[in-house]
Parts: structure tokens; sequence; C-alpha cells
């Protein structure tokens, strides 16, 4: 869980166990869904540097990872999930 940031929860478990929940998946699976996440092939938005918030977000096909800088400048996920059309 080091890859994510609590965003605007307490901590990150809260995060990623509020997240799973609402996109009713395992929060295991998907710990392991967003660390598998290929941003090399992935399409950034922006393609560089950074939305208002502070935040970007790289896509792939359905897939999605929102991501912002922490303050040591590394970018750490917010949340993972999957556009269903």
């Amino acid at each position: 869980m080091e890859a994510w940031t609590a965003g605007t929860y307490v901590s990150i478990a809260h995060s990623v166990l509020d997240h799973a929940a609402r996109k009713q998946v395992d929060p295991l699976r998907y710990l392991r869904q967003a660390h598998s996440f290929n941003r090399k092939r992935a399409q950034r938005v922006p393609k560089t540097g950074y939305r208002a918030d502070g935040s970007a977000v790289y896509r792939k096909e359905s897939d999605y990872l929102i991501v912002r800088l922490d303050q040591f400048g590394s970018e750490k996920i917010v949340t993972y999930g999957t556009n269903d059309d």
C-alpha cells in the first residue's frame, strides 16, 4: 500500500476499503488490479504536468488509474476503476 495516498480519507486503508466497497470489488483484488495497471501502455491525461487539482489520469481501454504527487514528488495512487459501457 506504499504506492497509495490517503487523499481526502483519514488513512490509506480507509480509502482502499471505501473505493473497493463502492466499486463492489474485494479489497485485495482491488489492490492487485491497481498495482498491476500498466502505466507505460496507458494514455495519460494530461500528457505532461497535472490537472488543476494536482492529479493525473492514466487510461487504458476501460480501465483508469488516478494518481497525485506526494510531498516527495512521487506519483501515488488515489483510485483505480473500470468504466462499464
